[in-house]
């Protein structure tokens, strides 16, 4: 008894220790981040858990003896893992080099999402084709699993990668850019509140630059987004729509064609590996 809890707290200290590693990222990226608020620090939370989370995913796959449980483990390891790196790393490394355009930012974040919710969907279906067909070839259930991943993966997330300035060139953002330059124009001559109807109008008098004609109901709709920050929600709401749908899409697949049996992968190894 004494040794076996020994040996459990022994793999405990050891599991403690590498995930030092990953957690000490987000705490040095909490440390040199100057703009750092309290009311945000789930996001550190959620990077550190990641971590976590990555590092048992990893001491279970050094575990493990049966290869179809070892690629579930190393599947979720990835996912985990790289969710938990990447999230500081784009916060230390503009420091590190000296910049601080905000496009880095948003161009790392724009990237990030689609491979985390590629990651997820993989770990999530290769999981359920595991379960499925035990007895196939690890490849052959690869290869079935980016087919399924990839039919929804690539229609929705193509334009983030074919066009690095997809989400500027967005129907919401063009119109909210012509509804800006209006603004601007109407303040500019005295009118500091104006009317939807006064911008809808400004829009379509505009000479020069971008000129987009917007009725007086689009302005309503695109106004309450010109106000300060507000304008990120409009930015990043198609990204956002792609990783919603791709997690309905994975969802919907698990519990579609989950077998009853999905809890019992089985753990050839009943104690992390020394």
């Amino acid at each position: 008894m004494t040794i076996r809890v020994h040996l459990v707290l022994k793999a405990f200290l050891k599991l403690f220790l590498w995930s030092l590693v990953p957690v000490g990222l987000t705490i040095v990226a909490v440390v040199l981040e100057p703009d750092f608020r309290w009311e945000k620090v789930y996001i550190p939370l959620i990077t550190a858990t990641s971590s976590l989370l990555g590092t048992i995913s990893l001491f279970l796959f050094r575990s493990e003896k049966y290869a179809g449980s070892r690629a579930v483990f190393l599947n979720f390891c990835i996912l985990f893992l790289g969710n938990g790196v990447v999230g500081p790393l784009q916060l230390i490394i503009p420091k590190w080099v000296e910049f601080r355009d905000i496009d880095f930012h948003s161009l790392v974040y724009q990237y990030h999402m689609p491979v985390y919710f590629l990651s997820l969907s993989v770990s999530v279906v290769y999981l359920v084709i595991e379960c499925m067909w035990r007895k196939s070839k690890i490849l052959g259930k690869y290869l079935v699993t980016f087919l399924v991943v990839g039919v929804a993966w690539v229609p929705l997330y193509y334009p983030y990668f074919s066009n690095p300035r997809f989400l500027n060139e967005t129907e919401d953002m063009q119109d909210l850019r012509a509804v800006w330059n209006a603004l601007e124009k109407l303040r500019a001559n005295d009118r500091p509140h104006p009317s939807a109807g006064e911008i809808a109008f400004t829009t379509s008098d505009a000479t020069g630059g971008e000129v987009r004609t917007l009725t007086e109901t689009r302005v309503v709709d695109i106004l309450p987004y010109a106000q300060e920050n507000d304008y990120a929600i409009l930015f990043w709401r198609p990204l956002w729509r792609s990783c919603a749908l791709i997690s309905v899409f994975t969802v919907v697949f698990m519990i579609g064609f989950s077998p009853s049996d999905i809890s019992g992968i089985r753990l050839e190894a009943h104690t992390l590996k020394r």
